[in-house]
Formats: structure tokens, sequence, C-alpha cells
């Protein structure tokens, strides 16, 4: 109203208006044509050196073998199924139990009609219209099926813009709450920075094309895990209040007083439904998720004209067979075979072993059924040649046991640290056994260093470290800059007392959100505009009546850019990225807060200057600059740093993650792609967050 009477008043209101719809009201530019194809060039580009690199170190790489396919169509209703029990609805838990639920049953894999095509002809073909599901038993090579696809797939989308843009998508990442197309759309952006308006409109248009990992590994529900994470977050933010020394409204106090009581409530009411949860009702919970994912993909289908590639076990979609259920919108399947014994007996003669290893495995093999029976899978072979020493191995667990022990005790991989200075084989194999653990409750197959979370703390202890660490640093960095700044005015040793527990008590305030990096900056002179004319206005108007003209010009000024350019400074939409180094979120987040920092201390610090001559102008702009820098990046880097003192002193986790991942990628236990770790084989992650349990 003001602004409206004074530009009435000296007869500039239609300029004002201009200014307003030009500058102040500009609508968000739509992204072009050009910049969609760069997104996609990028992509592309990014997506098919994550995949070469994939393969060339996989354990498959390892095993030439050539993998025998079966067609089955019938397993998408384009032969003969098992008819549905009854009509779907929108309502899966209701209609699930009303069905008789069978526990996973071994069942005797379909007979089997070899076929000469490779899983890439089949996917070609008219008649599947690149709608293709890949089925397999545990350690047969679907994913490395998946990877070979979209490697061909990915050549042919660079070399023609009419082909569809093959993306790798883990189902154990899906969330079922969320539309699955919003679903794929944010997995785009997360881990690439694909703009959502760009992945929907590749969608509308043909030109995205999903191949989905992992049906069969979906997030288990699991009550006692659930129960201790829900807990411990709470637990955690209530702690975090009841141990600050600074006031708090008694509404807020008495709000986190309630959450309180309702979880210990919450926690005695799940103490004895806990007393009834067995394996078959988690078996239920987990096979209704499966239900309701797979109609997700099927009403994404029926919505988008896409071409789509599912990966599952055999056993797991049989049993959603079972129910009722499977992939109606896909047009093909193809079953990956195990191998036979003459198979085995070949590869083993044409490795490069000693005869008597060879002849002694071999022997193994043909005198225990159960060693035979693992070997059938290509993976379980490949570790039975680099982990049997003569020992009788009946299961799977004991295997990969076998294996990790030899890995662990290898000294020739070791070379990621210099001599004397590695991990134990015991502390490695416990470092191993947390990640997976955490992996396996986010329900993530890829780890990235700067992804580490408040929430992986497991104990109070932990927490609280991490809590005073970050409260440390905080009061350390204000320590310093108020004492440059107390310096000028009253001497050093006070500004450093003034500016530790001012820092400290600022400090209080941190540590309990989730860390969130800074990783690439753009500049939008719209927000610049509208933020800093409004705080000159504002803090202009309200300094100039309570303290004169001139500090009323000086504050709003001041006010006026600081808030500009934090509204002005956003993240990057336009293009794809990816992470190549270690921890590349954290350190861009630090370059990023250091070069905000270095903007906005001096453009505050010639503001104050001009106002306040030199000593005022240091002391606006090394604030300013603080300020800028903490929102700006350095606020994640000291979180993490902070998160990383924790983990290591909790036992956890290795000082330098870095440096351990690469030694855990020598000893063939991990793979890394840029800067995302994930380990070679699903499997081996379960074997590892499962001896962790078991300790």
């Amino acid at each position: 109203m003001a602004t409206t009477a004074i530009a009435i008043w000296t007869g500039n209101l239609d300029t004002i208006i201009v200014f307003a719809q030009k500058y102040l009201v500009r609508k968000k530019p739509e992204i072009t044509e050009a910049q969609r194809q760069k997104v996609r060039e990028e992509l592309i580009e990014i997506l098919l050196k994550q995949v070469v690199e994939r393969l060339e170190d996989s354990l498959y790489n390892k095993i030439r073998i050539d993998i025998k396919r079966e067609e089955q169509r019938q397993r998408v209703g384009q032969g003969n199924l098992i008819p549905a029990q009854e009509e779907e609805t929108e309502q899966i838990t209701v209609n699930f139990i009303r069905r008789t639920f069978q526990r996973f049953l071994e069942s005797t894999p379909p007979k089997a009609v070899s076929t000469s095509k490779s899983t890439q002809e089949l996917y070609k073909q008219e008649s599947i219209k690149g709608r293709l599901l890949i089925l397999g038993e545990p350690g047969s090579g679907k994913t490395n099926e998946l990877l070979a696809l979209a490697r061909d797939l990915l050549s042919q989308a660079q070399q023609s813009l009419d082909k569809p843009i093959p993306v790798i998508f883990q189902l154990s990442e899906w969330k079922a709450e969320q539309d699955f197309a919003d679903w794929l759309a944010q997995q785009l952006f997360e881990k690439y920075s694909v703009p959502f308006v760009v992945s929907k409109h590749w969608m509308r248009h043909h030109q995205l094309l999903p191949l989905l990992d992992g049906l069969d590994e979906l997030r288990r529900v699991d009550v006692h895990k659930f129960e201790g994470y829900e807990q411990t977050k709470m637990k955690s933010l209530i702690r975090g209040f009841r141990h600050q020394q600074f006031w708090i409204p008694s509404a807020v106090r008495k709000v986190f007083a309630s959450f309180q009581i309702f979880f210990h409530k919450n926690r005695q009411i799940r103490a004895v439904a806990s007393d009834e949860i067995t394996p078959e009702v988690l078996d239920q919970q987990w096979i209704a998720k499966q239900i309701q994912c797979v109609r997700e993909i099927n009403a994404f289908l029926t919505r988008f004209a896409l071409p789509l590639v599912v990966c599952c076990r055999r056993k797991e979609y049989e049993a959603l067979e079972q129910q009722g259920e499977y992939l109606k919108q896909l047009n093909g399947a193809i079953y990956l075979q195990a191998l036979e014994d003459d198979q085995i007996h070949d590869y083993l003669h044409k490795l490069k072993l000693p005869e008597r290893k060879r002849d002694s495995l071999w022997e193994a093999l043909q005198s225990q059924p159960e060693l035979m029976k693992l070997a059938h899978s290509p993976l379980f072979l490949l570790i039975l040649v680099v982990a049997y020493k003569g020992q009788n191995i009946s299961s799977t667990e004991e295997l990969l046991d076998e294996y990790i022990h030899k890995q662990l005790y290898d000294l020739n991989l070791r070379g990621a640290y210099p001599k004397g200075k590695a991990p134990t084989p015991k502390q490695t194999h416990h470092y191993l056994s947390w990640l997976a653990s955490k992996l396996d409750f986010e329900g993530s197959a890829e780890f990235l260093i700067e992804k580490l979370q408040p929430s992986w703390l497991d104990t109070s202890k932990a927490y609280n470290q991490y809590c005073w660490m970050f409260r440390l640093i905080g009061g350390l960095i204000g320590g310093l800059i108020y004492g440059l700044i107390h310096k000028l005015s009253s001497g050093l040793s006070s500004g450093l007392i003034f500016g530790l527990s001012s820092g400290l008590i600022f400090g209080l305030f941190g540590g309990l959100t989730h860390i969130t990096t800074s990783e690439k900056l753009s500049f939008s002179w719209g927000a610049f505009y509208r933020s800093g004319l409004g705080s000159v206005l504002i803090f202009g108007l309200f300094g100039g009546l309570s303290s004169g003209l001139s500090s009323g010009l000086f504050g709003g000024l001041s006010c006026g850019l600081i808030f500009g350019l934090i509204s002005g400074i956003t993240a990057s939409q336009i293009d794809a990225r990816d992470k190549t180094n270690a921890n590349q979120g954290i350190k861009d987040s630090i370059s990023n807060g250091l070069i905000v920092w270095l903007i906005f201390g001096l453009i505050s610090g010639v503001v104050g200057g001009l106002f306040n001559e030199l000593t005022g102008g240091l002391i606006v702009g090394l604030t300013g600059g603080l300020t800028g820098g903490l929102i700006f990046g350095l606020n994640a880097a000291c979180k993490h740093l902070s998160l990383r003192i924790a983990l290591y002193h909790s036992g956890v986790a290795p000082w330098n993650y870095a440096r351990f991942l690469d030694h855990a990628e020598n000893q063939r236990f991990i793979q890394r792609t840029g800067g995302r770790y994930r380990f070679v084989h699903d499997l081996l992650r379960k074997r590892f967050a499962a001896t962790l349990k078991e300790n």
C-alpha cells in the first residue's frame, strides 16, 4: 500500500508496474529443445561409461560361458498362464488376504527349450515391441544380461535421436507411496540432475526406456528394524531439544513431550504385537508390496507407450503368478538357464589352473551333489574356483563365507594402503558388514560417501558425539570470525572469547537435520531483484524510522544485497551430472561455499565500508561472507565432517572412506564407478549384512 501511494503521488505508477512485470514477476523460462538435447547427450555419455565400467569389472566378465536361454512368453500372458483367481481392484491388501498365500516353495524350473536367440535379438523382435521380462536363478547373470542390453541400446541411442534413452533403475529403491512415473523422474533428478520437466517430456514423447532391475529385491517390511529406526530418529529429536541450554517456547516443549509419550506407548504395543509377527506374515507383506509394484508397472505402461525391461528371480515371480499377478503389459519373457554339467567341466578345463587343483575340484563337484548344485550358477562357479580348498561346502552361505575369508586374508590384495597401514581383516569385515546392513535398510544398491546421514548412527552415544562435534566446529568458526571483528574494537582475546561462546551457542541449533550438499550453483537475476528490492524497502523503512535516514539506507542496502544474493543463488537445472570422484558432493560444497563466502564478503564489505568506513566494511563483509558460505555448502561440509568423526569413533566406519573402498575394491568386494560404489553382487552384500546380525 505504501509503495502504491508513493508511486501515485510521484506520478510513476505505470513505470513501476512495467518494471515489476519485467524484473520482479518474470516467469521462469521454459526449457528449449536444444537444452533437452544437451541433457540427452550428456546423460547417454554418463550412462554408457557407467555400464561399460560395470561390465568390465563384473565377476561375470571373468567367466566366459555361453548361457542358454529359453523363451517363456506365458509368463507375461502370451501363452498358458495360471489364471487370476479374481479381478484386480485398487485395494491390494484386501485382495491379497482373500487369496490363499503359499510360502515361497522350491519349484522345478520349466523344462528347457533352448533358443539360439540372444536377449538383444529377442528384444528387437517386432512382436516384443521392446517390452521384455528377464528371469533366472540367483547368480545366473540377470543383471549382467541387463547391462549388456543397456550397452547396446545406449550405443544405438548415441547414434540416433529416434532411439529412446535406456536407463537402469533399481526397484529396491521404489517407494510404494509414489506414482511410478514420478518415482522414475525423481530417480533421474537425484542421480543425474535431470530436471523433472525434461524426464516427464521424455516419457510423454517415447524417449525413455526404463530398465528395471530387481523386482525380487523390493525392500522387505521388517517391523523390528522400522521400530528401531523411527524411535531412534524421534528420540534424537527429543533428546536434542532436551539437552539444549537455550530458551524454547513451552508449547513446543509440550508437543515434543507428547511425541515422547506416544512413542513410549507405541513401543509397548509393538512389543506385544511383535510376538505375533512370523516369517509367513512378513512374506505376505513383502509379496503384497510386489503385487503393488507389478500393478504400478502395468498401469505405467498403459499410460505411457514406452518400451520397458524387467529383471526378476524365477521363484519370486512364480510366487506372484500363484497370486494371479503378472506383468501383463510386457510382450515377451526369457529365462536364463542354469549351467549344465558338461559346461562346468569344459569351463574348468579351459582355466589356467594347476592340473591337480582342477581335477580335485571336479571330483569334489561329482561327489558332493550340493556343491554341484551351487556350481550350476555362473556366479557360484567362479567363487568356487577362487575359494575352494578341499573343504565341504553345502550351502550358499558357506560358499560366500569361504570367498570372504579367502579375499580378506590374501596379502596380495592390499595395494590401496601403505605397508602395515591397512585395516585388519576383522576390521574390514566389520566395516563392510555395517555398510551392507545400512544399504539393506535404506533399500539402496549404491553407496556415495557424501550421502552419509545422521540417521545412520546406531547409538545415542554416537549421536551425541556428532551433535557436539558440530557445535564445536561451529564455535571455532564463529570464534575466528568474531575474534577478528572484535580485534578491531575491543582486542583479539575478548573477541575470541565472545566468538567461541556465540559460535557454540549457534551450533546448538544444528546437528539434527538432514545433510544437503550444494554441488552446483547458478544465479537468477529475477529472484535477486524480487528479494533484494523487497528487503531494501522493508529494512530501509524501519531503519530510517528508528535510527535516521543514513542508518536506514545502510541497513536497507546491506540486507537487500544479502537477501537478494541468497535468493538469487539456486541449484543448476539444465544439465546432467554424474559423480566422477569419491565424495565429490562434499568437495563441491566446500568449493561453492568458499566462492559464495568471497562474493558475499566483498559485496557486503564494500557496502559496509561506504557507510561506516573500513571497520564497518570488514565487519559486514566477514559476517555476510560467513552467512552466505554456510548456507551454500560449508554447513553441509561441517556436518559431514562431524558425522565422519562420530562414525569413526563408533568403530563402524574407517576414517578415510575413499581409500578403504578402494581397498575393498582390490579385494573384489566392492565395484566402483566414478564416485559410486556397490557390492560386486547383491548376494554378497546380503551375506555381509547377515553376518553383522549374527555377530
